[in-house]
């Protein structure tokens, strides 16, 4: 079974862990965060933040979107994203130097869609890379799709009335379409299935709790499966459960958060629950779960599980790992493409999670998996980082 340790970093800094692309520098993992306010370079093995302001005045919100990252040297690193003004998409360059531990952001381009308003049609949107921005109109709940090399939107009418949609990184890529979980805004409503350039919306028939319909978690991707995830929130005093779909989404498995918790009131955080693991005989799972115990400013306590689950994803065994007064785990933000998911680095065989209590410590959960390794699957949609540092080889020739 994996043990894990909880590291903290204590700091009134403010860091994003739901939006850090993770990269090694001199042998130690580095989290890049990239906010909009400020930039962050998190030294994860020394626990050393360093943080930039490179805020935007006129930001409807602090929340970006990661949708391409490169390495240009090996100290040297672009992430671009996204970012909202009233009336305006941004896409940034975030230029990272390791080495002197900088942090630059330039506007690469901006497109004027005069819809954008509100901090929702960025928070509850999702990139498909590399190009499509999946989001909608607050006013008007029309979804839009948005090419991100030009600006150019296709439109459409979601049926939702006041009630706009969230769109999720649960999708399926199939020959005639995008099949794409989402929900709804709206207390108790079911869960929902989009195929995208079909423009049509599938009720599932099933809800998971008072909260509306937020599928912010992130998907499993196994060798001959596929599991997606779905759960509630965002109302206050509601008890909410994670719902488990197969690809042809199919409801597989519903797991009932006040069983583990024994809150009334349960709510996953964004990207609180990642089955990360599977034997590979099909035996059995593991997962991680971050739970509060209530919904936005309400909430007063925040737990991070490893849970134990068999062959039909039952849970028979939850071992709490940390809980915390108020703060937010960043498992993994089901609305970005690429970033926020654990991150694995495969020859220290051992995977970590972030998460923030606001505003006075950076939290660190560091899972070992070495005694899993061999006989279990990893998800497929974690980060996977190896820290083994390049050797040069030097040759001497001695001429015959």
């Amino acid at each position: 079974m994996p043990s894990f340790s909880v590291k903290e970093l204590a700091t009134s800094d403010l860091i994003d862990t739901r939006c850090p692309l993770p990269v090694f520098h001199d042998g130690k993992l580095f989290l890049l965060g990239c906010r909009v306010d400020k930039a962050n370079i998190l030294n994860v093995d020394d626990l050393q933040l360093v943080n930039v302001d490179v805020s935007d005045p006129d930001r409807l919100s602090n929340i970006t979107r990661l949708f391409d990252f490169k390495a240009v040297t090996k100290s040297t690193y672009v992430i671009k994203t996204l970012h909202i003004r009233s009336g305006t998409l941004v896409i940034d360059r975030y230029e990272y130097d390791l080495d002197a531990m900088t942090v630059s952001r330039t506007e690469e381009a901006t497109y004027s869609l005069s819809w954008i308003s509100a901090w929702e049609e960025l928070e509850e949107s999702v990139v498909i890379p590399p190009y499509l921005w999946v989001t909608f109109d607050k006013e008007t709940s029309y979804a839009k799709y948005v090419d991100l090399r030009d600006g150019s939107e296709i439109s459409w009418d979601t049926g939702f009335g006041s009630y706009f949609p969230r769109f999720s990184s649960m999708w399926v890529i199939r020959k005639d379409d995008i099949y794409m979980l989402i929900g709804k805004h709206q207390a108790g409503s079911n869960h929902m299935m989009c195929k995208l350039y079909s423009k049509t919306i599938t009720d599932l028939g099933f809800s998971t709790g008072g909260g509306s319909p937020r599928p912010c978690a992130n998907p499993s991707f196994f060798c001959n499966e596929t599991l997606l995830i779905a759960s509630s929130g965002g109302v206050d005093d509601a008890d909410n459960d994670i719902a488990i779909l197969d690809a042809d989404f199919n409801l597989k498995k519903t797991i009932d958060l006040a069983s583990i918790t024994g809150w009334a009131s349960n709510e996953i955080m964004l990207g609180g629950f990642n089955i990360f693991a599977k034997a590979r005989d099909g035996s059995k799972y593991y997962a991680l779960l971050a739970v509060a115990d209530n919904s936005g400013a309400k909430y007063t306590a925040t737990r991070v599980y490893l849970l134990e689950l068999d062959s039909q994803l039952n849970v028979t065994n939850s071992t709490l790992i940390k809980e915390i007064s108020k703060g937010e785990w960043a498992l993994g933000n089901g609305g970005l493409a690429y970033c926020s998911r654990p991150v694995f680095v495969t020859n220290r065989k051992k995977i970590y999670v972030f998460g923030m209590s606001y505003p006075n410590a950076i939290y660190v959960v560091e899972l070992d998996v070495s005694d899993i390794y061999d006989t279990y699957e990893f998800n497929k949609y974690m980060w996977y980082l190896n820290s083994r540092i390049p050797t040069s080889l030097t040759l001497q020739v001695t001429p015959l």
